[in-house]
């Protein structure tokens, strides 16, 4: 046996439009969780996983940016932090000047009935209606996150986090899952390069190869190789 003296890595460029590992898509029973449990931090979820908001770009959305006749978002503007915990509004987003989000008649009508009862401006307010902090959005999240555990049909699953990458990732993934092309996904997701957009494609690519020869493997076990009785 060969001793190895070397990392075989050591050298090699790791793409920086590659997935990062601790972004993952919600399981099913997750998102039907997200749309199912009550909580004032529920639609803002639903905006994430089912528009592909980044959390700073939820965080200043107002009703006025979401067009419901024309099932638009107008994501023009995002919030950051500059070490504190109040938040910045600028123009534009993390990556560009900013994009228009086609969203379905789903997220829609649940935007619809969120609008009639809002009593604020913003999509997903603090308590108090204004704009969240830093601080406010943690407890706020901390306190979802409680709910989600706490819902019915949540002994199904283990939620140990999910954060707004996660929604997020869960958005690419459904693009990704209904056929939508890559030129397309990363317009609504607001990549300024494609090629962070096929990274994601590609690492999907090869979790559904994955999934696929374990399914053969599950049949030819069970089918072919089974033991004689």
């Amino acid at each position: 046996m060969e001793l190895i003296t070397r990392n075989p890595a050591r050298g090699r460029e790791v793409s920086r439009y590659a997935p990062r590992r601790y972004r993952r898509a919600l399981t099913a029973t997750e998102q039907g969780l997200i749309i199912s449990t009550p909580h004032r931090a529920r639609v803002g979820a639903l905006v994430m996983m089912l528009a592909g908001l980044r959390r700073g770009e939820l965080i200043p959305l107002t009703w006025d940016d979401i067009d419901l006749d024309a099932l638009k978002i107008s994501v023009t503007k995002s919030a950051e932090s500059r070490n504190s915990n109040r938040l910045i509004v600028k123009s534009g987003t993390k990556t560009s000047w900013g994009r228009v989000v086609d969203i379905t008649l789903d997220l829609a009508l649940e935007l619809q009935k969120a609008k009639t009862v809002a009593r604020s401006k913003y999509v997903c307010p603090r308590a108090d209606g204004e704009m969240h902090t830093l601080m406010s959005w943690r407890r706020m999240w901390d306190s979802y996150i409680k709910a989600l555990r706490k819902a019915p049909g949540a002994d199904q699953t283990s939620i140990q986090e999910i954060t707004a990458h996660y929604l997020r990732h869960t958005y690419a993934t459904l693009l990704y899952l209904s056929g939508v092309d890559v030129l397309t996904a990363a317009k609504l997701l607001g990549h300024s390069n494609v090629k962070t957009t096929i990274a994601i494609y590609t690492h999907l690519d090869d979790l559904m190869l994955s999934k696929s020869v374990d399914k053969l493997d599950s049949y030819l076990s069970s089918a072919l190789f089974r033991s004689p009785a």
